[in-house]
């Protein structure tokens, strides 16, 4: 569930021209040349998304058929921290022109993930490597839809409801 949260979230960005990997992959961390933004889930907590989780009648994609849908929803606290360049000239001031496309740029999340803030903080050295990190917060609800097993009809898997807008 949550991995389908940081996936479109890298992929709007990348959409947008921003490299973006997932947090803590310091390989491409250290690889990378230019600017990045590191996605993180750093608190998640799940809230009640209707009765017993049910969420209404819709359409299955696939079949065409009508059906009850259930689903969950998921209150985040994302980690969306900006590295500057390495040799960057001015580390701040390129932390601040990444948060300001990232801006634009989440508009074209899926329906289902509704921004409620977000909010950069300072860019400062960071010595590990050797870049400028300004770390970033975004809180959002996700909303999930339930996939049930063909075989016992019991939920096998969470989906974030919509998809990347291109």
């Amino acid at each position: 569930m949550l991995e389908d949260v940081i996936q479109a979230i890298i992929e709007t960005l990348g959409a947008a021209g921003l490299g973006a990997v997932r947090a803590f992959r310091r390989d491409e961390l250290r690889s990378c040349e230019g600017a990045l933004v590191c996605v993180s889930v750093r608190n998640a907590r799940g809230l009640p998304a209707g009765f017993g989780g049910y969420l209404g009648l819709g359409t299955d994609p696939e079949t065409g058929l009508s059906s009850e849908l259930y689903g969950a929803r998921c209150r985040l606290e994302l980690g969306l921290d900006i590295y500057a360049a390495r040799g960057a000239e001015n580390g701040p001031a390129e932390c601040l022109r990444c948060a300001e496309l990232i801006v634009p740029a989440l508009k074209a999340l899926p329906e289902g993930l509704k921004i409620a803030s977000l909010e950069f903080g300072q860019a400062l050295p960071d010595g590990e490597t050797g870049r400028f990190v300004c770390h970033g917060v975004l809180e959002a609800t996700a909303h999930f839809i339930a996939r049930a097993g063909k075989e016992d009809g019991e939920f096998t898997d969470f989906i974030l409801r919509g998809s990347v807008k291109r």
